[in-house]
C-alpha cells in the first residue's frame, strides 16, 4: 500500500460498499435469521 488510510477512512471505504451489497446481504441473511427463529 503506498498510502496507509486512517482508521475513519477505512471504515468509511466499508460502509460505501456494505451499502452497495447491502440489499444482497439483507436478503440472505433474512432467510438465516427466519430459519433460526
Amino acid at each position: 500500500m503506498a498510502k496507509s488510510l486512517s482508521f475513519t477512512e477505512a471504515v468509511d471505504r466499508v460502509q460505501e460498499w456494505r451499502r452497495r451489497w447491502g440489499r444482497q446481504e439483507q436478503l440472505e441473511e433474512h432467510d438465516g435469521i427466519d430459519e433460526d427463529k
